[in-house]
């Protein structure tokens, strides 16, 4: 996401989603054909093999590479994607890129950055909860779906196929509003739906089809929100701790994956059937929460902890100006001034030889 223009970044960040879904429809082809569980296990061991080269073609972020004081890998980097779009840099060109060098006191970056300051220590749990209950929700309301056709593997493509409505749509609309808001309106959406999916008796063929019907519709919500929430987290966080924080986020998702079926269990010690969804709403309502009070990020990528503290710490990239001044006015929030760094980065300009 680093290499994309800012006014592009959302766009193709959405777009991405596009071949998780592409990945579920050829795998559930796949299973029609083969029919064989360690056939399919072999298909997929290649496949996640075939992935690891990619360590090998993808460039670091010259961000990242001039944070570390690693110029000569940047020069060399810049220098490749100028001959790979044909194009010939100037001396100015090059007087310019080579002008500029990060200059900062040394420090080493772990997971635990992701905690030491307020603002992006309360990033990072929300960020965690939307991802735990995006996967979550979507998991679990994959068991629910049954009887779309009458053969579990034409089940799985129709629902991967009809998956491919909100990968568009969360495209159109990341680029449009920024991540927040249609991350926020899919988790309320899929939450609602949920509820309802939850509180329909399968007592006939009709209500089983309209059962069916909306749990569809809330799973499209929740791979849109799947869309959005990959896309918001790499924007929410600096460059130095944006690895860090994005594999936090990453194996939150996976427990939230764990919970989701061990939820209906709960069909077993109650007498409502329907208490595993609507704990699954109730949850994707709360995700919606949590995305509330996380900033807009605009597109804007930040670098150091001292940057993505200060967006972290204003409330008016969180919430609209007249809420803002609600919640002020009732004392729920205060805006709190970030603490001043150690860290420091300075430019200093140097000779081209």
């Amino acid at each position: 996401m680093e290499w994309i223009p800012s006014n592009r970044r959302g766009f193709f960040a959405t777009i991405c989603q596009f071949f998780f879904t592409l990945a579920g429809i050829a795998l559930s082809v796949g299973a029609f054909f083969l029919q064989d569980w360690r056939l399919i296990q072999i298909v997929l061991a290649v496949s996640n093999a075939a992935a690891v080269t990619y360590f090998w073609f993808a460039p670091e972020p010259l961000q990242w590479l001039m944070l570390n004081n690693q110029v000569d890998k940047a020069r060399i980097i810049w220098r490749q994607i100028a001959e790979f779009n044909r194009v010939e840099l100037s001396v100015e060109d090059v007087r310019e890129l080579e002008s500029f060098q990060y200059k900062k006191t040394e420090k080493t970056y772990s997971m635990l950055d992701c905690f030491r300051t307020p603002g992006i220590r309360r990033n990072t749990l929300l960020a965690c909860f939307a991802w735990f209950a995006t996967f979550m929700t979507y998991l679990g309301l994959s068991f629910v779906i049954t009887d779309i056709a009458p053969n579990l593997y034409h089940n799985l493509i129709i629902g991967g196929v009809m998956e491919l409505i909100p990968c568009a749509l969360a495209a159109y609309l990341v680029a449009k509003y920024g991540p927040k808001y249609p991350l926020l309106s899919y988790f309320v959406s899929g939450g609602i739906l949920a509820i309802i999916v939850a509180v329909i008796p399968a007592s006939s063929y009709t209500a089983s089809m309209a059962k069916n019907s909306l749990a569809i519709l809330c799973r499209m919500c929740l791979l849109g929100c799947m869309s959005t929430v990959t896309f918001f987290t790499v924007e929410l966080f600096p460059t130095v701790i944006r690895n860090s924080a994005y594999g936090l986020c990453a194996a939150a998702m996976h427990i939230g994956g764990m919970v989701s079926h061990e939820l209906f269990f709960l069909e077993n010690v109650s007498t409502f059937k329907g208490i595993p969804v609507l704990v699954l709403g109730v949850i994707a309502l709360l995700g919606g929460l949590a995305t509330f009070f996380l900033p807009q990020t605009n597109g804007k990528m930040t670098d150091t902890i001292e940057e993505a503290e200060e967006v972290a710490l204003d409330m008016e990239t969180m919430v609209k100006p007249p809420l803002l001044e609600f919640l002020r006015k009732r004392k729920v929030v205060t805006v709190a001034k970030p603490q001043p760094s150690t860290e420091r980065i300075e430019f200093t300009s140097t000779s081209f030889n």
